[in-house]
């Protein structure tokens, strides 16, 4: 389920595309909204005839993965878009990691095969070729998105950015049930029972020692 007060919506400079991202209530993976960039009809196409316009984005609050030694963001998503060639997208979402909230680095998600961006028209804004996701899948998916690179900082920022040609709208991108997982580092307890003096121990004597290793780290969900 999806509630948009904390996430922050971004028009790109000079953006065409009309829609916004928004929380949707016609397509969900459980509960009764997802998130998507064309909430409640399907996203419009660029304006200007052969155009391929910088993008709408949506930007997740800051995440704090300080204090962790690895963590992990998953979600489901549905994809129905514009068809893609099979290797490069006409309409496309690129997803982004910041630290900042200002340089961006584009990220691969993990269970899916990203594309370039068709070479038409494309704007220089969008440099994400062979992180593009794109093409039509109706079934709700759940994909991953590495985050341990970014562990030990106190604000991570997650974005999700569209953009269309100018040919047709299609119902657009949608996201649920987004969960970040992180791995603390903790030193491990080891119990040693029975207790003995290693100097009573005898040549010859049969000793049986058991090991007791405690969780060595805590499962924490943001």
């Amino acid at each position: 389920d999806f509630c948009l007060v904390l996430w922050q919506n971004v028009v790109e400079t000079d953006s065409e595309l009309t829609t916004s991202w928004g929380i949707d209530s016609q397509y969900k993976y459980a509960g009764s909204y997802s998130l998507t960039e064309s909430p409640g009809k399907a996203y419009d196409p660029a304006v200007s005839s052969g155009a391929y316009q910088p993008h709408t984005s949506v930007v997740t609050p800051p995440i704090n993965l300080s204090g962790l030694v690895s963590a992990n963001a998953t979600y489901y998503h549905r994809i129905y878009l514009e068809p893609d060639t099979g290797t490069s997208c006409w309409d496309a979402i690129l997803t982004k990691i910041s630290t900042d909230g200002t340089n961006w680095n584009y990220v691969l998600i993990n269970g899916y095969t990203e594309r370039t961006i068709s070479t038409n028209s494309q704007p220089e804004e969008v440099t994400g070729d062979g992180y593009a996701i794109c093409g039509q899948y109706t079934t709700w998916t759940q994909v991953s998105i590495d985050l341990t690179p970014y562990v030990g900082n106190q604000t991570v920022y997650i974005k999700w950015s569209f953009t269309a040609d100018d040919n047709t709208g299609f119902d657009g991108y949608n996201i649920d049930n987004f969960v970040v997982y992180g791995k603390e580092n903790q030193n491990p307890v080891i119990t040693v029972s029975p207790k003995f003096n290693p100097d009573e121990i005898l040549v010859g004597d049969d000793t049986i020692l058991n090991l007791t290793v405690t969780d060595d780290s805590r499962l924490s969900v943001i």
